[in-house]
Parts: structure tokens; C-alpha cells; sequence
């Protein structure tokens, strides 16, 4: 099975990660909250989903689940990573796109061997491109990807 990064662990990070543990790959989620993720450390989901309980603690005692704060922790042996962040509407009702960009950035940092990069996020038609250049640009090697 694969090593994956889910980055965002909302509604649709947090889904993601326990459903590809639950299928057999090795999971990390990452989140800048601390809070949320000393929560879901606990085997505590941050949200409601029916059955979403019992799946974490299936995963998480299997050691096909573990969530972290850290890039550094989740990135390198990752095969695919998930950027699953919020994109909040802008001022003029846009998506908000500063946390995909965030995440794009920290990706590059961590990254040490070639990863698929999946937009998991609601995102705008060329965002791929978008996160395709700011992980280009904050590459510390030339790392296909």
C-alpha cells in the first residue's frame, strides 16, 4: 500500500485520510491546529460523520493513521499527498485560495523524492498550475513531482 499526507483534517481532509487508512495505506494527517490535532491524537473526530469514530480507532490502533502539525513528519516518505485546506470565500466571493497556497509551499520544503499531488480542496479551474509553480519555485532540489 502507499504512504499519504492528507493536509487539512476538516470535513474533507479528515474524511479522506480515515477512508484511504480504512483501505489499507499508511495515513498522516497534517494540521496547522494544534488544538484539533492533540484532539484527533485522542481518537477524537473534530467532526460528525456517522461511523467516522469508530473507523479512526480501527485505523489508528492499526498504525495506518496518525495525524502531526509537522510537514517535516509526513512529507518525506509520502507517495501522494492530499491538499485538502479550507478556501474560505474571498471579498469579492472567490475562493480564498492563501491556505492551498501555504500548504503548496510547505509541501516543497519537506519534500526529499518524487510525490503525486492530488487538490482535494474546492478550488477554481488552473489552481493545479498554481500550486504546480509555487511547489516548482520552494523545491531545495530538482524532485519531480
Amino acid at each position: 500500500m502507499s504512504a499519504i499526507a492528507v493536509i487539512g483534517t476538516g470535513y474533507v481532509g479528515l474524511t479522506t485520510a480515515v477512508c484511504l487508512a480504512e483501505l489499507g495505506h499508511e495515513v498522516t494527517g497534517v494540521d496547522t491546529d494544534t488544538e484539533k490535532v492533540a484532539t484527533l491524537r485522542q481518537g477524537q473526530p473534530t467532526i460528525f460523520e456517522p461511523g467516522l469514530a469508530e473507523l479512526m480507532a480501527g485505523t489508528a490502533g492499526a498504525g495506518r493513521l496518525r495525524f502531526t502539525t509537522d510537514y517535516a513528519e509526513a512529507i518525506p516518505q509520502a507517495d501522494f499527498v492530499f491538499i485538502a485546506v479550507g478556501t474560505p470565500p474571498g471579498r469579492r466571493g472567490e475562493a480564498d485560495l492563501v491556505y492551498v497556497k501555504q500548504a503548496a509551499k510547505s509541501i516543497a520544503a519537506a519534500m526529499k523524492k518524487t510525490v503525486t499531488i492530488v487538490n482535494k480542496s474546492t478550488v477554481p479551474i488552473g489552481t493545479g498550475n498554481i500550486v504546480a509553480r509555487i511547489v516548482g519555485e520552494n523545491l531545495r532540489e530538482e524532485i519531480p513531482f
